[in-house]
């Protein structure tokens, strides 16, 4: 009796096997995924308003102005009033010019200090230094210059008086929309930016100048 044999396979299915296998379709890639690139705005620096520190400013000298300027329109009627009673009016009219006087002052300050109060807190980023360059908005326009186009800079003033004059080369701005006067006028006197109401302050405005301008522009002092 024969022993029993091993089970034989179709010859065909063997061959087959690996070609199946070969003819696998491959594994879908998974995309690459490049590395985040920095920014070119990265190291811009953006210095903004502080309105709390603006409010600080201009909120009392505001409130001065309003009290003087209701003592004085108290005291002129006052006056009026004496001179309704009878007495001479060139008394009451004399005495009421100083007090004229100061109305009209605390009138004006009012005015000017109100206008320069909303001008400031409208503007949120007073200076962006890019890449492409230096932006500066004022209360009379924006100004955007190539590096190129900063000429010099100069830190003046102490407290409240400190501020940071630009001298700019207008004709290579890349964009200005100051009116043709206050164009002229900063051609002759360069920019102005108070030092009060910064986040951060006219220090890193001239360090950002300086890196800008590859040192070429050094902001000094006095």
């Amino acid at each position: 009796m024969l022993p029993p044999q091993p089970p034989q396979h179709p010859q065909g299915a063997a061959s087959q096997a690996p070609a199946a296998r070969s003819a696998a379709p491959p594994p879908p890639a998974h995309p690459s995924h490049p590395a985040a690139q920095p920014s070119q705005l990265a190291d811009a620096l953006v210095v903004r308003t502080d309105r709390a520190a603006i409010d600080r400013v201009h909120l009392p000298i505001l409130i001065v102005s309003a009290v003087l300027l209701a003592l004085c329109l108290a005291m002129m009627m006052l006056l009026v009033g004496w001179a309704a009673d009878g007495l001479s009016l060139s008394t009451p009219v004399l005495s009421m010019l100083p007090f004229v006087l100061v109305a009209i002052s605390s009138s004006l300050q009012i005015g000017t200090q109100a206008y320069l109060w909303g001008a400031r807190r409208s503007i949120d980023e007073v200076v962006v230094a890019d890449d492409a360059g230096l932006r500066v908005q004022t209360i009379s326009g924006r100004v955007h210059v190539p590096w190129d186009g900063v000429l010099a800079a100069r830190i003046q003033g102490s407290g409240r008086r400190r501020r940071l004059t630009l001298r700019l080369a207008m004709a290579s701005a890349i964009r200005s929309d100051l009116s043709p006067r206050e164009r002229a006028r900063v051609e002759r006197r360069g920019i102005m930016i108070g030092g009060v109401g910064l986040v951060p302050g006219l220090e890193a405005v001239a360090a950002a100048i300086a890196h800008g301008t590859r040192g070429r522009v050094q902001a000094t002092e006095g």
